[in-house]
């Protein structure tokens, strides 16, 4: 074989095991079932990047085994968008069936991604106004599932 065969040949091995790395699901040791909340203080609130729309948050297992977040809880307003995104797949679950996107139960599916677009409206609906009078802010509590582990970080909505 000549050189140029062989530089074909290992970059198709390469492609083949690239492929092989990215499709792999990573394995979480999910026997502590626990509620966890030790690695949120590690983190500011999530907010909007400067000039976006779109909270961006973080979920992953920590070294110790604990489902954590890039974030000390979330802060979005009316009309901004909450990506979760993660390697593992997770569900989020909001509490006391109040949820501000109208599902309870959110799943990230395969891509390890889940999305809330928050309504524009939401701070004036009437489930929440007395809230949002009172404290100047709707908070809405859920966990974030990864196995059997969870995390209960809060979404926070106001207005600017």
């Amino acid at each position: 074989m000549d050189t140029l065969h062989v530089i074909l040949i290992l970059i198709i091995i390469a492609a083949f095991f690239w492929i092989f790395l990215l499709s792999k699901k990573k394995k979480i040791d999910s026997t502590k079932g626990e509620d966890v909340s030790t690695q949120m203080e590690k983190f500011p609130e999530a907010k909007a990047y400067p000039g976006t729309d779109t909270v961006f948050v973080g979920v992953y297992v920590d070294e110790s085994g604990n489902v954590a977040t890039t974030s000390n809880g979330e802060l979005a307003l009316p009309g901004q968008k909450v990506i979760y995104s993660s390697s593992y797949e997770f569900e989020i679950r909001f509490k006391n069936d109040k949820s501000p996107v109208g599902k309870i139960d959110i799943c990230s599916g395969d891509d390890g991604i889940a999305l809330l677009k928050i309504p524009k409206d939401i701070l004036s609906r009437e489930e929440y106004v007395d809230e949002y009078e009172k404290n100047g802010e709707v908070v809405f509590n859920y966990d974030i599932k990864v196995g059997n582990l969870t995390l209960d970080p809060p979404l926070r909505i106001k207005e600017k």
